[in-house]
């Protein structure tokens, strides 16, 4: 009985493990289409704020993405999407 309790606890941690590394994957992912599509659709997202500074604010986002929570990376990705200057390009909170 013992043995079938420490495996299942050990294979519970496994998974968790695994789906988190998942979920990092998934948020690297996710970022790399934010900038893509900002820059594919953009008129000028480089306006305001300079290429340079936005990758360093992303990568800072990225190197994140194990220590926060998903709100706090998109709050992160909201700070950033202001700075790009304009009204009409932000992130909805509506899909947390």
């Amino acid at each position: 009985m013992k043995n079938i309790l420490v495996t299942l606890i050990v294979t519970a941690f496994a998974f968790q493990v695994l789906a988190q590394k998942m979920d990092n994957h998934l948020w690297l992912q996710d970022l790399e289409a934010y900038k893509t599509g900002l820059e594919q659709k953009h008129i000028n997202v480089y306006n305001k704020i300079s290429d340079t500074e936005f990758d360093l604010e992303l990568e800072i986002i990225k190197s994140s993405i194990g220590n926060k929570t998903d709100f706090q990376l998109v709050m992160d990705l909201m700070r950033l999407t202001r700075k790009i200057g304009d009204g009409h390009t932000a992130i909805s909170l509506s899909n947390i």
